[in-house]
């Protein structure tokens, strides 16, 4: 093949830059849908952990829902002090101390009075049982 002169050149170029510019506008869309197909598909991934993550997270706070309740349980302190060898105390070994605004409060001060009278039966079964001043008020 013979070289080109310079006016074919000239030709062959301007006919190739006629071309250029719908080339490039093709190629830059191509390349802008391919570089956001895969922003989406990165993303996707992403969410895709995420909910993976979330469900281990519910999972936990299920179990932790669950041994919660197992610690509220009411009956679950009298099983630990029978199994670490504890007994319940007597009624003459509970002292009830109360605070100021215990001593003037009649509400609270019933349930803490009949439970020093029912001490005062076990300890003394015939003894009379006197009214406490709180229980005096309350009737």
């Amino acid at each position: 093949m013979p070289p080109l002169t310079k006016r074919e050149q000239r030709i062959a170029l301007r006919g190739w830059i006629k071309w250029t510019l719908p080339l490039a506008i093709v190629f830059s869309v191509l390349f802008f849908d391919v570089r956001l197909n895969a922003h989406k598909l990165r993303d996707d991934y992403e969410i895709r952990d995420l909910r993976q993550q979330k469900t281990a997270l519910d999972s936990e706070l299920q179990a932790l829902h669950v041994q919660e309740a197992g610690l509220q349980e009411f009956g679950r302190l009298d099983k630990m002090a029978i199994e670490l060898g504890l007994k319940e105390p007597k009624p003459h070994q509970i002292v009830v101390i109360r605070g100021p605004a215990q001593a003037s409060s009649p509400r609270h001060a019933a349930p803490f009075a009949l439970a020093a009278a029912e001490a005062q039966q076990e300890i003394a079964p015939n003894a009379p049982v006197r009214p406490s001043p709180a229980q005096e008020g309350l009737e």
